[in-house]
């Protein structure tokens, strides 16, 4: 497969009937980048923010169409189009081939299940990719 420019939170297949969204409020003064992983914020039921070792994995910070010149992301106390369920492209962190269970770490930073710092999602990498690539996340 050949290398993919920046495709982190962008649907795999668009059209899918088998994709399921959340729609929370970015706490993050930072900003949400586009592909990183989500857990809930402050406020449990309004609020999202970039997964830590041992939060509750919510799903995966969805691309959208921006100005070239605008960052790749969602900024603070913006509306987060969140994938809970569905196959979507993130960047990870060290190689992965296609069936390895997904974990994910601080920062809302994907690889395999085998490394310290990171838990396990409910997830499966469909595409392998190199360290620093990206691959096909199924969240299941």
């Amino acid at each position: 497969m050949a290398d993919v420019v920046n495709k982190a939170g962008v649907l795999a297949y668009v059209g899918s009937q088998h994709t399921e969204y959340a729609y929370m409020w970015a706490e993050e003064p930072e900003g949400i980048p586009f592909g990183a992983a989500l857990m809930r914020g402050t406020d449990k039921e309004k609020q999202c923010k970039l997964m830590t070792t041992g939060g509750q994995f919510l799903g995966i910070a969805k691309a959208y169409q921006k100005n070239v010149y605008d960052k790749e992301q969602y900024d603070n106390q913006t509306t987060v189009e969140i994938i809970t369920k569905g196959k979507v492209w993130v960047k990870v962190e060290e190689a992965v081939v296609a069936g390895d269970k997904a974990a994910c770490g601080d920062s809302g930073k994907f690889k395999k299940t085998s490394g310290s710092g990171y838990d396990e999602i409910n997830g499966v990498f469909e595409t392998s990719a190199g360290s620093g690539k990206y691959a096909i996340l199924n969240l299941k």
